[in-house]
């Protein structure tokens, strides 16, 4: 089945109110690697679809993506795959479901909803084993130079399903023929048997457990998408010290043309108005000095921490600093940056109002710091926790 799923605008439910907003209401677990993505208990995703088509079985050449309009994850287009191939998605509809990532712990626990379902639907073989999903994530971080119908046969060739149908997509002309999928496959089980599992900075996917309601499907008519994501790793940040020395200060001054430009600055006081409402306006060296002014305060520098993480945000995204400065100092420049990235909050969450054990984007986690201030100041409350979390961020992203 081709998908494109179309962008349809909607509110982003993950602060304060936001946690429990879906249609299927999972719950989370621990990470069953240190960067796993751990999504909240109620993680949504909702999307409106557009097939375009059903191909013949023996032209699935173009990609699928997903289009992002509501839930845990930002808005935006990912990269997609099938899993539940004989499941129906009407198009022209708008779709809701739920999100499990797939190194959750529930994936193979007996008895939660997600497993209870893969159960229902294939043999133990296929589904349940931590070893199959582990596979879908190595093959996510190593997909560079394989199309995305090499990608998608190797990953039914782990999860595909159900058993009764399987046979049919794995014919000899589109699988056993095809060495892309098989070189897949094979270094997929040869790593997972050696151990390999997602680092900090790999790509993981996120299961979207959607329910299309499509006419002669059974019930329950659930569809299964694995939508390709990150979380933070190197070269996505840099730390305070980096900002404070004179390369950091450099390159904050660099942004979209030099250091009269008053784009950050207004980025700031627009995005995250109790923070740095009062930057509005000003150039890149006002920027940068604050930056100092936050680094120079005795004891626990929350403020700088929060605005490295800002900074970071805005030099890896190619669309906002006008340009790919920041990969001059090692940053990983993209068209999204480091704000559509994973990061784990730890014990951390409760005190800005997101779960604990749980990972959140990072321009999701600067929305909840800029939700903590009053005043321009950072609530009592959530000052120790939103140093942790910035600090952790860009520790781990580090350049260096």
């Amino acid at each position: 089945m081709k998908m494109h799923f179309l962008n349809r605008l909607a509110s982003l439910c993950v602060l304060g109110v936001g946690l429990g907003c879906g249609l299927v209401q999972l719950a989370s677990a621990l990470p069953l690697t240190p960067c796993c993505i751990t999504l909240p208990g109620g993680a949504t995703v909702t999307a409106f679809i557009d097939l375009n088509g059903l191909p013949p079985p023996s032209s699935y050449s173009a990609p699928a993506y997903a289009a992002v309009s509501a839930g845990a994850i930002l808005p935006g287009v990912y990269p997609a795959w099938c899993i539940e191939e004989p499941v129906g998605i009407d198009p022209g509809l708008t779709y809701s479901g739920g999100l499990y990532s797939s190194c959750d712990s529930a994936l193979s626990t007996p008895g939660t909803w997600i497993w209870n379902y893969l159960a229902a639907y294939h043999s133990a073989s296929e589904l349940v084993p931590v070893e199959a999903w582990d596979s879908l994530n190595w093959i996510l971080n190593h997909r560079t130079g394989y199309d995305w119908e090499d990608v998608q046969l190797a990953l039914w060739s782990f999860v595909g399903g159900p058993p009764s149908i399987r046979p049919w997509f794995f014919d000899q002309t589109r699988s056993a023929n095809n060495p892309n999928v098989q070189k897949l496959v094979t270094d997929a089980s040869a790593a997972v048997s050696g151990g390999w599992s997602p680092a900090c900075g790999d790509e993981i996917g996120l299961l979207a457990v959607i329910d299309p309601g499509y006419p002669g499907t059974p019930n329950p008519a659930v569809q299964l998408l694995l939508i390709e994501v990150f979380t933070v790793g190197h070269g996505n940040a840099a730390t305070i010290g980096f900002w404070h020395n004179k390369n950091g200060q450099a390159l904050v001054n660099s942004f979209n043309g030099g250091k009269t430009s008053k784009n950050l600055g207004n980025w700031l006081a627009s995005n995250f108005g109790c923070l740095f409402g009062d930057l509005g306006g000003k150039q890149n060296s006002d920027v940068a000095a604050r930056f100092l002014d936050y680094f120079n305060v005795k004891g626990t520098k929350t403020y700088a921490q929060i605005l490295a993480g800002a900074l970071a945000c805005y030099a890896t995204s190619s669309t906002l600093a006008g340009g790919k400065m920041a990969a001059k100092y090692g940053f990983d420049v993209s068209s999204t940056g480091v704000g559509n990235k994973f990061y784990n909050v730890g014990s951390n969450g409760a005190a800005i109002g997101l779960a604990n054990n749980t990972s959140y984007p990072v321009w999701v986690l600067l929305q909840a710091a800029n939700h903590y201030c009053s005043g321009g100041k950072i609530t009592s409350i959530a000052f120790n926790a939103l140093n942790n979390i910035f600090d952790g961020i860009n520790s781990t992203g580090d350049i260096n």
